[in-house]
């Protein structure tokens, strides 16, 4: 919580808005199309295939809950780079996963 500057009237908050206010959606298979316009269809949740779609997708809640997401991936890319020497692109900047 420290590490990422998390208070706990934040950690509180998010709790209280049960943890989980989009989901992501990282890569699909391109025969899959169907399945994916289903998923978004019927989720009770956003889901993101793109960190541009926050804007329109996501409530004030759930876009300050992403880029407190965004940050603890960049504290563990950080740490990972450090460690393997290999530059790790960010996550915002990796193309959706098409299979």
């Amino acid at each position: 919580r420290q590490l990422l500057h998390m208070k706990k009237k934040d950690y509180d908050q998010y709790r209280s808005l049960d943890y989980a206010l989009y989901g992501r959606i990282l890569g699909f298979r391109e025969d899959a199309a169907p399945l994916r316009k289903a998923l978004r269809a019927n989720s009770g949740i956003p889901l993101l295939a793109d960190p541009t779609d926050k804007k329109r997708l996501l409530t004030e809640d759930a876009r300050a809950l992403l880029q407190k997401d965004f940050f603890a991936s960049s504290v563990y890319r950080l740490g990972q780079m450090q460690k393997s020497g290999r530059p790790i692109p960010d996550e915002r900047q990796r193309p959706f996963l098409k299979v």
